[in-house]
């Protein structure tokens, strides 16, 4: 069974909250519902991009999340996306051959950075 982890862009900090801080906010705030996790599931939904662990790790043991960017052992880059219409988790490429289960990728990959921190890193 996989963990069901989560992590948190704050657009408005410009800064990327761990599953830790989420969660630890959730268990000290959890009688008045102002936590961090409150914020960004119910009241400040629109200030957070909310992002979902893949279940998976990359060849140096970090985890994937939504909106990382993976680069292969072939060179070719891309965004770790969730795919609503087949509910999986997809590496999004420019080039089809990639286009694909993320967990389907062979061979080596690893994170090189995500979406908000790193978008430079796709326009190579």
């Amino acid at each position: 069974m996989r963990d069901i982890k989560f992590r948190a862009w704050s657009k408005k900090d410009k800064l990327m909250m761990p599953w830790s801080t989420i969660r630890q906010s959730a268990f000290n705030n959890s009688k008045g519902g102002s936590g961090l996790l409150y914020q960004i599931l119910v009241t400040r939904r629109e200030d957070f991009d909310l992002m979902q662990y893949t279940g998976l790790k990359d060849k140096e043991g970090k985890e994937i999340y939504e909106g990382d960017i993976v680069q292969t052992e072939h060179s070719a880059t891309g965004i770790c996306v969730w795919d609503n219409l087949n509910a999986k988790f997809t590496f999004d490429c420019s080039e089809p051959m990639w286009t694909h289960p993320i967990h389907l990728m062979s061979g080596e990959k690893e994170v090189i950075g995500n979406i908000h921190d790193n978008s430079e890193l796709l326009e190579q």
